[in-house]
């Protein structure tokens, strides 16, 4: 397989990682899934450290401007997560206090807390819209781009 090909895979595979994350952050929201499983840090996410490593070839075939817009889109909606989890980790640090231990009850969000986790959620819903359709673009262009292009930089 070709610099070329190993680029457009990387591209597909992140393409819908954050319509994945998305759908964990929901879930913990709902209290489906531990909190923890919705949490991921900017400098932890695996789209994060790629754009880190492929940032020259990004560069050179997107534009640094592009790369920089989509990579400030991609830290807006980390921080879009980070405050729902704030909100679900307050939950959870209130009820492992003891009559939570005892009890092992879940504190539940009240009205307000889950309309905010919620506009949060929506938030990310457009993030991630616009973080994959970039993704989309970038690989249509990719695939119409000569395969010399791809091998320096790699």
């Amino acid at each position: 397989m070709g610099s070329k090909e190993v680029f457009i895979n990387e591209l597909k595979e992140f393409n819908m990682h954050h319509d994945n994350r998305l759908r964990v952050v929901e879930k913990a929201v709902k209290g489906l899934v531990p909190h923890e499983d919705a949490c991921v840090k900017l400098f932890d996410c695996p789209i994060h450290k790629w754009m880190e490593t492929r940032k020259p070839l990004l560069s050179k075939i997107y534009g640094s401007e592009n790369i920089k817009a989509l990579a400030a889109r991609h830290a807006e909606w980390h921080e879009q997560s980070d405050k729902v989890c704030e909100i679900l980790s307050s939950k959870n640090e209130k009820s492992s206090g003891l009559l939570g231990k005892v009890f092992g009850k879940k504190q539940e969000m009240n009205e307000g807390e889950l309309d905010k986790a919620m506009s949060y959620v929506m938030d990310l819903k457009d993030l991630t819209e616009t973080i994959d359709s970039t993704f989309g673009r970038m690989i249509k262009r990719a695939n119409a781009i000569q395969d010399d292009m791809f091998e320096e930089n790699v």
